[in-house]
């Protein structure tokens, strides 16, 4: 018990001084401002893509089939579009929603194709440089702690201070702890001051805040103080390793601008260069473009003949067959596109953890379900519907005597040809699958033991270092 006070009381007494200090005022000021502005900003752009994906999604309502006055086939041949809906939480974290795929083409013969920009070459890859609340917790509130904690040892051996505070019955690691705890009660208060003024600024813009968005706040409070804590326990190492305030700030910044700004910011060219793609999107495409035309040439030229008004004339069964067979040649050669995808930016996501900007980015990503899991949940998923919804064909297709039930992925000769008001059961339509909060939270799991660790490891490195630091 004695051991805790302690611990408390020096983070109290630190506590006591930050008032006083510079840094600590001018991170007071400036941090709320910048939260408080970007939140402003955010509002607007909030409405207008609200009523974007409203007349969209109003455009793509499932009750156009009937007004447009669909078939059966029509409902399983014609591309239809998903659209990711935007998140109220991108503003916690956007996890770089923009660069990735948020589009899907799909029909009840397969998933065709996703939005995406391929200037790239790797369609995963890229950065979002909008303005968000984790990239001022990774940039700036990173920095501050940094500034927070440098000095934490250096400065008061400089000060002539550090020799007294050990006559206190107090060892060099309660010492520690307890400056590391006042850096971080310093830099979590602030934080939580400035989600709060934040989540106010919203409700002032007329955006209805649920009690969904609050826990994904509190627990990217968490998650920020994890991330943080990070650079707290690198400060206090800094301090212990430099025999002065100079040196130990030196390190920092050495330190940040390598973990913050340039290994993250290598991530595209990380890719391009140690994990480069054997296969581009064209040599995709020309792949495909000559596995179709393999396919025609095997093909009897009879087979591409059509008979609209007769659905059971033998040449539309292996008209059938062949297009089957096209569809499932160009299925194959996009998954093995977004199979090659998939492996290089895995590839580089694992070369790159050893940041805490990535671990921190990976741990919002899973906790708000945005980005890299989002799109890889809507992909699987929907690959999914489209299996339920061509059965959901079939069986409506039997039903109909009318019908040769010879599926077609293309073509609407030789499947139902009934008005979707006829069908026995209603049109499928896909929903975004929902993540639970529990479900996040063990997916976000191991990038926040593995944030703990690595503040752990660098605290531990500074106690070791403190047991033999020379006080005058």
């Amino acid at each position: 018990m004695n051991r805790e006070m302690n611990i408390l009381l020096i983070a109290r007494n630190e506590w006591k001084k930050a008032w006083h200090d510079l840094r600590f005022r001018l991170a007071v000021v400036l941090l709320p401002v910048v939260f408080v502005c970007g939140t402003a900003a955010f509002v607007s752009n909030w409405h207008n893509q609200q009523e974007e994906y409203k007349a969209y999604d109003e455009s793509q309502a499932s009750h156009h089939y009937k007004e447009w006055g669909w078939s059966l086939t029509d409902v399983a041949i014609s591309t239809q579009e998903f659209r990711q809906p935007p998140r109220l939480s991108q503003l916690i974290d956007p996890c770089g929603e923009s660069r990735l795929p948020g589009s899907f083409r799909y029909s009840a013969f397969g998933l065709k194709d996703y939005y995406a920009s391929y200037s790239t070459g790797n369609p995963l890859t890229g950065q979002s440089d909008n303005f968000s609340w984790a990239f001022v917790v990774k940039v700036m509130f990173s920095f501050i702690t940094l500034l927070l904690a440098f000095n934490a040892v250096s400065g008061e051996k400089e000060r002539h201070t550090l020799g007294l505070v050990l006559t206190y019955p107090v060892s060099r690691w309660q010492v520690l702890t307890g400056k590391v705890l006042c850096v971080l009660g310093q830099v979590g208060g602030l934080l939580a001051a400035c989600i709060v003024l934040a989540i106010g600024v919203l409700l002032a813009g007329g955006i209805a805040i649920d009690g969904l968005f609050l826990w994904l706040c509190v627990g990217f409070w968490l998650l920020g103080m994890a991330y943080l804590a990070v650079f707290a326990c690198l400060g206090v190492l800094a301090s212990v390793v430099c025999r002065s305030s100079r040196g130990s700030l030196l390190l920092c910044m050495g330190c940040w601008l390598l973990l913050v700004l340039l290994l993250p910011g290598s991530k595209l060219w990380i890719g391009r260069h140690l994990y480069p793609t054997k296969v581009s999107y064209r040599q995709m495409q020309d792949s495909l473009l000559a596995d179709v035309n393999r396919l025609i040439a095997e093909t009897p030229a009879e087979a591409f003949a059509t008979d609209d008004e007769y659905p059971f004339n033998p040449i539309h069964r292996e008209r059938s067959t062949v297009l089957l067979r096209i569809n499932d040649a160009r299925l194959k050669r996009l998954e093995e596109w977004d199979g090659i995808n998939r492996k290089q930016y895995e590839r580089v996501e694992q070369l790159v953890a050893c940041s805490p900007v990535e671990l921190f980015a990976r741990a919002n990503a899973c906790w708000l379900d945005g980005g890299y899991m989002r799109f890889r949940k809507n992909e699987v998923a929907l690959e999914s519907f489209c299996h339920d919804l061509l059965e959901w064909f079939r069986k409506e297709d039997a039903q109909d005597p009318e019908s040769p039930h010879w599926l077609n992925p293309q073509e609407h000769l030789s499947t139902s040809r009934r008005p979707v008001e006829e069908a026995k059961t209603p049109v499928p339509v896909y929903q975004e699958p929902y993540v639970g909060l529990l479900q996040r939270l063990s997916n976000a799991l191991i990038p926040v033991l593995v944030l703990l660790l690595t503040g752990f490891v660098c605290l531990t490195g500074a106690w070791y270092r403190f047991k033999r630091y020379d006080v005058r």
